[in-house]
């Protein structure tokens, strides 16, 4: 994607060569791509929602607005009201971060029906799925000083049921303007645990767990 362009490049990653390229109506941010490379969800910049563009037909097929705003929020950060996007591990949802709204919606998929409004600290930036059955660890929630009781995303019962998460999977988002990284319940989505960081924490990974 180009920042500051309303476009995205597509190249042959071994020589470089440019593929085609895809015009947006806004300036694009981040995006979430699919497995098979055939849709890719889109932040543009002073837009609150995102984008849908089909890969192989090259162009945008749907546009999609965030709940609205109240009337009084300032304008955030480079117009930047959308930033992070993520598909679930399974690609049934999509999980997008309002900026602006302090907050993290999530929409079922393909039909991009408005699920869940999770709120959060200021300024939601980036997403890291981790997968809790590869560590067997309980998050620990720094706010409360104590572990989080396993949730129903992480529970051995849990992963037994038919779930959309199955496999103990716990969604985490940094806040920018909040300075702290929180871990979201997929499945009940709700906020179950935060950590405090250092000043504006932006783009985060999960480390793999250690071999033993």
């Amino acid at each position: 994607s180009s920042f500051m362009w309303k476009k995205i490049d597509v190249f042959v990653p071994k020589t470089h060569e440019l593929l085609f390229v895809i015009d947006f109506p806004g300036e694009v941010r981040p995006l979430a791509l699919t497995r098979d490379e055939t849709r890719a969800y889109v932040a543009e910049s002073d837009f609150h929602g995102f984008v849908l563009a089909d890969i192989p037909a090259r162009k945008v097929i749907q546009r999609v607005e965030l709940p609205p705003l109240p009337p009084e929020t300032p304008e955030p950060f480079l117009k930047t009201y959308v930033h992070g996007l993520t598909l679930s591990p399974d690609e049934k949802e999509l999980w997008v971060t309002s900026c602006a709204g302090a907050a993290v919606y999530a929409y079922s998929l393909p039909d991009l029906k408005l699920l869940a409004k999770v709120p959060t600290g200021k300024f939601p930036h980036w997403f890291a799925w981790e997968k809790r059955a590869d560590t067997g660890e309980t998050p620990f929630d720094f706010a409360q000083g104590k572990p989080v009781p396993p949730t129903r995303s992480t529970s051995k019962a849990a992963r037994e049921e038919t779930l959309s998460y199955p496999e103990g999977w716990l969604l985490w988002v940094s806040q920018m303007e909040s300075n702290q990284v929180s871990a979201i319940d997929p499945v009940t989505r709700e906020v179950v645990a935060t950590i405090p960081t250092g000043p504006a924490p932006r783009r985060i990974v999960i480390a793999s767990p250690p071999a033993n």
